[in-house]
């Protein structure tokens, strides 16, 4: 009796987490997705100053197996074809390399384009914030299906594009490392779990 208690409050507390009726079979639960982390070396791609997009730095970025990332323990049990949508979560840019900062920049974008393809997305825009010029922020940005799943899988082309003051932008010249970090969030299919309420 107790284990059938134990069951019931488990099965109680699965419902209750994901918001899951019978009748919503495009119900998702959200887990933590894969890092994001690249580095740039400045390169000198700029051609022009700076009230427009100016590309700063490039580089290519590997896709990850997303199957072996989703079953890599229970609580991510699932494959990469259940992902609804991925959201870009936290992301900040930083400059290292020599006492550089970002003063002067107005707006930073990361965008990217799947290899052997030509339409570029972008992935992120964001800015300074306040009197601090160390770090560029960036406000979370959601990807469906399709999308998301070309993003996080397929090798892809990442770069960093700005506009800034060219008098008084320090950052953008040689020995300039750039590193951008976010972190993900997956919406997922909650099938694992209503095969596993099934059997009750």
């Amino acid at each position: 009796m107790k284990k059938n208690m134990k069951f019931l409050l488990f099965a109680v507390s699965m419902l209750t987490a994901i918001g899951f009726t019978a009748c919503d079979e495009n119900a998702t639960i959200d887990i933590d997705g894969p890092d994001i982390d690249v580095s740039f070396d400045y390169s000198s791609l700029r051609s022009k100053a700076a009230t427009e997009w100016v590309v700063i730095a490039s580089d290519t970025l590997p896709g990850k197996n997303m199957d072996e990332f989703l079953a890599k323990d229970t609580a991510n049990a699932a494959k990469a074809d259940a992902i609804k949508s991925a959201t870009i979560r936290n992301g900040i840019l930083t400059v290292n390399g020599g006492n550089f900062n970002f003063n002067g920049v107005d707006s930073v974008r990361i965008t990217y384009q799947i290899v052997n393809t030509t339409q570029v997305f972008t992935l992120v825009i964001g800015a300074p914030r306040g009197t601090s010029k160390d770090t560029i922020y960036f406000s979370d940005i959601k990807f469906e299906k399709e999308q998301a799943h070309d993003l996080l899988s397929q090798d892809k082309v990442v770069s960093m594009s700005a506009i800034y003051n060219p008098l008084l932008v320090n950052c953008f010249q040689p020995g300039a490392v750039y590193r951008f970090k976010a972190n993900t969030r997956l919406a997922v299919l909650a099938t694992a779990a209503t095969d596993l309420l099934s059997g009750f």
